[in-house]
């Protein structure tokens, strides 16, 4: 943290975040201090500096060095020399290049490599056992990668909340269709709460479990008294429990 500061805390606590940021871009802690010094005083000797800062004037000079070849000071003829800051806007401005050029050089060097360098491949699929706290967030991912249909089978109330059918109802705006079977029990549970189902629905007397299957499939159960979930992307389970629903539609 910058220490005995005079600036306002405000934008202490802004520019806190931006110092791991800026050690990419070869930057210490130091020297960002000392520019911001300078930036709320307007100009500063390097004695003024050490003084302000509690730092060795070797340092304030390494830094004042470095922040001058980065094009964020400038140094008068005076003597002593005083040392300025060069616009905020425009340090930013070329700070952003160079961290964007630094990454882009990752990018095109270094992640390569690293990919030959790889020992196997990533897993061309993948199947999560999830808690209960997990699956509202697994059943909305389902949701998101629906692409032209969504077949949703429902037997655990506990799954419908206030979004659920929101979800449904903006699948449909954007032309996926959607067919839906619920169990009794469901469909009692959505008539108190008031609750219409608009779309292509059937009704069962009861099921295994409930699902939910667009271009990846979540089978949801109960394992005692709490809900437990199977989450894949594999085409081969999609495409099973796709042949299942049609099997309970179908009956």
């Amino acid at each position: 943290m910058i220490e005995n500061s005079n600036l306002p805390q405000f934008i202490i606590s802004e520019v806190e975040p931006l110092l791991k940021l800026l050690k990419v871009y070869g930057m210490k802690k130091r020297d960002i201090e000392i520019y911001l010094r300078l930036l709320n005083s307007g100009g500063l000797t390097a004695k003024e500096l050490s003084v302000m800062t509690g730092l060795p004037q070797s340092k304030v000079y390494e830094s004042l060095s470095k922040l001058i070849e980065k094009g964020w000071v400038m140094k008068s003829s005076d003597r002593p020399s005083i040392f300025y800051p060069v616009n905020i806007a425009e340090v930013w401005n070329e700070t952003k290049h160079e961290i964007s050029k630094k990454m882009e050089e990752v990018e095109t060097k270094v992640i390569p490599l690293l990919e030959r360098a790889s020992v196997g491949s990533p897993p061309l699929f993948r199947i999560f056992l999830l808690n209960e706290g997990k699956i509202q967030y697994y059943i909305e991912k389902v949701f998101s990668k629906a692409s032209k249909e969504v077949l949703i089978a429902i037997s655990h109330k506990e799954i419908i909340n206030d979004e659920f059918f929101e979800k449904i109802s903006s699948l449909k705006d954007k032309g996926a269709k959607i067919w839906m079977i619920i169990t009794k029990g469901v469909y009692e549970f959505l008539k108190d709460k008031n609750i219409m189902v608009r779309e292509n629905y059937k009704i069962a007397d009861e099921m295994f479990g409930s699902g939910i299957i667009s271009d990846e499939i979540i089978l949801i159960f109960k394992n005692g008294n709490q809900l437990n979930a199977l989450w894949s992307d594999h085409n081969y389970f999609v495409e099973l429990g796709k042949i299942y629903f049609e099997h309970l539609w179908s009956h």
